[in-house]
Formats: structure tokens, C-alpha cells, sequence
């Protein structure tokens, strides 16, 4: 009798861990980037970005972005839907960001649901060197106030060929590391 139950319990436990093992995702794997890939990748975010669609990004799209992102902030808060955050949704919505700080997982700061170690954006999301923001502000080659297509996209090869150590035309895991790297010994000095 304790033999069946003790296989059983060892059968039970293999199949809830061939389960929990299926159900787990897989980290997406982080292929070489190519020039090819950085400027379609460039076109795409530029898009996104050019929240009125005037062919440039400008203070107005940033404003409109952060305008969007608060509404869509107090929209996650207000559960109720009655245009308040009331002190219970409130403490809801902190209760559930620590929960998340604490597992790795779930909703991050922006909304996005993930994995820890999962991608939020696309491929070299401007992170290579920096941040967006620094990325941003030397793309305006001509420094008047607006970014076009044509100024975003070099300033995203720019980058890249920056971070293609071998210049072999792809940007490699180990090269992305080495970059972000060098980008924090920079900023902390």
C-alpha cells in the first residue's frame, strides 16, 4: 500500500512538473542584428512616434505621448470605471506593483505584461548606447527643434555601427553587452 502511494505521489509530482515546465515561456532569443533590421526597426518606431504624423517628431508628439500615457496610467487605476481613484483602487494598484516588484513578473511600470529578461520594445530600442532620450537629441542633425525620418534613421545606424565592433554587419549579443557596457562606465563617471 505504501509502495502504489508513494508512486503515486512520485507520478503525480513528475506530471505538474512536465506541465510547469511546458507552461513556462521561452525567453525570445536575441538575434544578430543586421543593418537591414535596424533601419526597418528605424521606420517602424519613427511611425510610432510621430504621433501627429507630420513627418517629424517635434515637442508636440512628445507632449501628446506623455499626455496619452497619463490617460492610459489613470484608466488602469480607475477599475471601477467612475472617472475617480478612489483610496481602495489606490492601494489596489500599489499592492499589485509591489507583487510584480517582488516576482520579476507581470505588468511593469508602462503597462506592459512580461517576463523578466523579455524584450519591452523591438530590437536595439535605442538602448544601445545611452537611452532614447540621449538618442533623441543627436538625431537632430541640424539642430532645429524637429527629428525627420531621414535624421532618426542615421541616428539609429549610427549607433549600430557604433556597437558592430567587427563591422561585419551584424550586431552580435556579446556586442549589444560590451556597448551597454561601456555606456554605464561612461555615465557613472
Amino acid at each position: 500500500m505504501l509502495r502504489k502511494v508513494s508512486i503515486l505521489v512520485a507520478s503525480s509530482t513528475l506530471s505538474v512538473m512536465t506541465i510547469t515546465a511546458i507552461a513556462q515561456p521561452t525567453p525570445p532569443v536575441r538575434e544578430p542584428m543586421t543593418r537591414e533590421v535596424t533601419a526597418t526597426h528605424a521606420a517602424t518606431m519613427f511611425a510610432r512616434l510621430d504621433v501627429n504624423s507630420d513627418g517629424q517628431l517635434t515637442q508636440a508628439d512628445r507632449d501628446a505621448r506623455t499626455e496619452t500615457r497619463g490617460e492610459a496610467r489613470f484608466e488602469r487605476l480607475d477599475t471601477n470605471g467612475d472617472d475617480a481613484i478612489s483610496r481602495t483602487e489606490f492601494a489596489a494598484h500599489r499592492d499589485q506593483l509591489q507583487e510584480h516588484r517582488q516576482t520579476g513578473s507581470g505588468e511593469g511600470r508602462r503597462g506592459n505584461t512580461m517576463a523578466r529578461g523579455e524584450g519591452r520594445r523591438g530590437p536595439m530600442h535605442g538602448r544601445m548606447m545611452g537611452g532614447g532620450r540621449e538618442m533623441l537629441q543627436t538625431a537632430d542633425a541640424d539642430s532645429n527643434g524637429a527629428i525627420t525620418q531621414a535624421e532618426f534613421t542615421a541616428a539609429m545606424l549610427t549607433r549600430f555601427d557604433t556597437a558592430d565592433a567587427d563591422k561585419n554587419g551584424t550586431v552580435t549579443r556579446e556586442e549589444r553587452r560590451a556597448v551597454r557596457q561601456l555606456g554605464r562606465t561612461q555615465s557613472a563617471s
